[in-house]
């Protein structure tokens, strides 16, 4: 037959498992020595989180509207404590120049480098050269320029330079100048013999070191004839090889 539990039993089998529930809660209590202690507002959580509480998405609703009003507080108070920083005067010029150039105030150290060094330059070579194509427009007087002008205006090489006959006429001028200087100022006369007079005759159409055009002359007419020799024997070979 199944068993019955009377009022009695059930009391006291409900009695006997609180008092076991409080023995284990003790033990427990005794074997783990952490105590936390909750602040007023760890308390107010929890009981905001039973039943009674307000709703998880109150609060979050809450809790967001007030982060906003402290950020503005937080705003609020930094742009009161940056009007109490000092504020230079900037001139019309450089208001206008911040105005129309914002991206400026950002750039690097190395973009601002680049700019100055490549970017401006470029930008300034040409509003130059529009402003030089802009008052040609505005000009149209063209002169013209005849044969001996260009040639007067186009620098001169130094071939035209050393065959120049003013230019000749000056160098021989300074050169007899220097020769005369130095027979004044030469005080030793030694006396040539039959032999060196000889070859002094043979040699007389040496150059003075100082003749530096009549030199270039020499050696340029040497080159041509050196170049022409040359050819000669290569033709020469060129001729032997063919008969042979």
């Amino acid at each position: 037959t199944p068993l019955v539990m009377t009022p009695l039993g059930a009391a006291a089998l409900a009695e006997r498992r609180a008092r076991r529930e409080e023995q284990r809660e003790a033990e427990e209590a005794a074997a783990c020595p952490f105590a936390p202690k909750l602040n007023e507002i760890s308390v107010r959580l929890a009981e905001g989180s039973e039943g009674g509480g307000q709703p998880v998405l109150a609060r979050m609703q809450a809790w967001s509207a007030g982060r906003c009003e402290r950020q503005r507080e937080r705003e609020q108070a930094l742009e009161e404590e940056e009007a109490a920083l000092f504020t230079p005067s900037i001139s019309e010029a450089t208001q206008l120049l911040l105005t129309a150039r914002p991206g400026r105030l950002s750039e690097t150290e190395e973009e601002r480098t680049v700019r100055l060094a490549r970017t401006d330059p470029l930008v300034r070579e040409e509003w130059r050269a529009a402003a030089e194509a802009a008052s040609l427009a505005r000009h149209p007087f063209a002169p013209r320029i005849d044969g001996i002008s260009a040639r007067i205006a186009r620098p001169k090489s130094d071939d035209e330079l050393m065959r120049d006959p003013r230019g000749k006429a000056r160098r021989a001028s300074a050169v007899e100048a220097w020769r005369r200087a130095e027979e004044e100022g030469r005080t030793f006369a030694p006396r040539l013999s039959a032999a060196s007079e000889a070859i002094a005759a043979r040699v007389t159409d040496r150059l003075h070191p100082a003749d530096q055009a009549t030199l270039s002359e020499r050696v340029q007419a040497e080159m041509r004839e050196r170049a022409a020799r040359r050819a000669a024997a290569l033709a020469e070979r060129e001729e032997e090889a063919l008969a042979g």
